[in-house]
């Protein structure tokens, strides 16, 4: 088998390595996943503490999924 083989029967498809790019790369690392994690918790954070009315209002949100006459409903 030549070298070129090994490539080009990876098993992966020529969309699954396009799809490997240096931010899907770094968020498989723990740093970039705790990275992510953090700035969140820094994000609903300040949210929660500038306007405690518009962060109260995401919460009490009915969210609704109807097909026809029928669906369900969720509210907190």
């Amino acid at each position: 088998m030549e070298a070129g083989d090994a490539t080009r029967f990876s098993g992966r498809t020529a969309w699954a390595r396009s799809l490997e790019t240096p931010l899907s790369s770094f968020l498989r690392t723990e740093t970039g996943s705790a990275t992510i994690l953090l700035a969140a918790v820094v994000v609903a954070l300040i949210w929660a503490n500038i306007d405690l009315a518009s962060y109260r209002k995401v919460w009490d949100t009915t969210l609704s999924i109807r097909i026809g006459d029928s669906g369900i409903s969720s509210s907190s």
